[in-house]
């Protein structure tokens, strides 16, 4: 039986958790929909660069607690339906959520909210976010690029889950510590995106997240 095992999202370097996306070996499915993202816009940053960008302010207020109608609202149109379309759609807006989240104002209300309670997957990546909103870190770029959805795979399982998979392209993206200096850059890569998720209470709930890079073996287990 295909095991779908989360992807540590956050990568720890100097006590910093900073945004970068790393793989695990997991299971075949996957799918989504992209909404625009928010984050600084940073230009000429190199790897010998030291102090070259001024860190966005960070807001005092904590993280808004959404109701059920506030989350829904947030989600596309087109991304709440429980059928193979919108499962597709809902999956990439829940992936472009993620690298925002590593930036002022480190806003993980929706995301939190589209996470199955049980999630180990969720349960890491904010507290990646947590480390970074107090060490004031913060990242640029990362944005996700998608394929045509019918090329999506997947579906629903016997046991009333929903498992995706999909192709994906993502940006390289470059993380700064506080004062502005560069704590490194991730590079460009494509791969295929696998989710687990259900749907409950006329809303979808992730439960687990996995990427294969390009040339990296899914070994399954």
């Amino acid at each position: 039986m295909v095991r779908l095992v989360r992807f540590v999202a956050a990568v720890a370097l100097g006590g910093l958790a900073v945004a970068g996306l790393s793989s695990c070996s997991g299971a075949n499915g996957g799918s989504g929909y992209s909404t625009a993202s928010v984050r600084p816009t940073v230009s000429g940053v190199s790897a010998e660069s030291t102090a070259s960008v001024v860190s966005p302010e960070v807001p005092s207020a904590e993280p808004h607690e959404l109701t059920a109608e506030e989350a829904l609202a947030m989600v596309p149109l087109n991304a709440r339906d429980e059928d193979f379309p919108s499962a597709v759609m809902f999956t990439r807006f829940f992936l472009e959520l993620y690298a925002p989240m590593f930036s002022p104002p480190y806003d993980t209300s929706l995301f939190d909210y589209l996470c199955a309670d049980t999630s180990q997957f969720c349960t890491s990546e904010l507290e990646g976010v947590a480390a970074t909103r107090e060490q004031r870190g913060w990242s640029t770029g990362g944005e996700f690029t998608w394929y045509d959805w019918t090329r999506a795979l997947g579906g629903l399982q016997s046991d009333g889950s929903w498992l995706l998979g999909q192709r994906f392209d993502r940006e390289a993206a470059t993380n700064f510590r506080e004062d502005g200096s560069l704590l490194n850059e991730v590079p460009a890569v494509s791969g295929m995106l696998h989710v687990l998720l259900y749907y409950v209470d006329g809303m979808w709930q992730v439960q687990g997240v996995n990427l294969v890079y390009d040339g990296e073996e899914d070994s399954g287990a």
